[in-house]
C-alpha cells in the first residue's frame, strides 16, 4: 500500500491525492515500512504549519533513522545505525 501513496502523491498513473498517499504511508509507517514513515515525515513538514506536525514528522524520521534507514537519519543530520539495512 506504500507503494501505491508513491503514485498518489506524484499523480502517476491516478489522481494526484497527497492526503491519501499521506494515510497510505502512515498505515505502512506503522507496519514497519520505514521509508513510508519518512514520506510521511516529508508531507508533514512540508504541507503543514501545526507544530504537532513538525513534531512528529521528527519523531517519524527518528523511528527510520534509528533502524538503519540512511535517508531518515540526512533528514535529521545523523548517521544510521549499523543494525538496519540502510539506505
Amino acid at each position: 500500500c506504500a507503494a501505491f501513496g508513491v503514485y498518489l502523491q506524484a499523480g502517476a498513473g491516478v489522481p494526484k491525492d497527497e492526503k491519501r498517499a499521506a494515510v497510505l504511508f502512515d498505515f505502512a509507517c506503522h507496519k514497519g515500512v520505514d521509508w513510508a514513515c519518512v514520506s510521511l515525515g516529508d508531507f508533514l513538514k512540508r504541507e503543514s504549519a501545526n507544530p504537532e506536525d513538525v513534531d512528529r514528522a521528527a519523531s517519524l524520521f527518528a523511528k527510520a533513522c534509528e533502524a538503519g534507514f540512511g535517508p531518515a537519519c540526512e533528514r535529521m543530520d545523523h548517521e544510521p545505525r549499523e543494525t538496519g539495512c540502510g539506505s
